[in-house]
């Protein structure tokens, strides 16, 4: 049979040394807090919904001749 043999120190640092290091920066989780929100998405649609409204709203006031933008 046979005999077991212990690994020596040098030989256990020459394995470490060659393997790759983990980077536990890559594989951080994300801030919750960073994200627009619901209520802030709703901010942006609500303005460009008016913002598209007035301009509409314009246009068609141009056709009698009293828009700000189109007469």
């Amino acid at each position: 049979m046979a005999t077991p043999r212990s690994r020596s120190a040098e030989s256990k640092t020459a394995k470490a040394a060659t393997k790759p290091a983990r980077r536990s920066e890559a594989a951080a989780p994300a801030v919750e807090g960073d994200s627009l929100g619901y209520f802030g998405g709703m901010a942006i649609v609500t303005a460009v919904v008016l913002l598209l409204a007035f301009v509409m709203m314009d246009k068609f006031r141009g056709g009698y001749g009293e828009g700000i933008f189109f007469k």
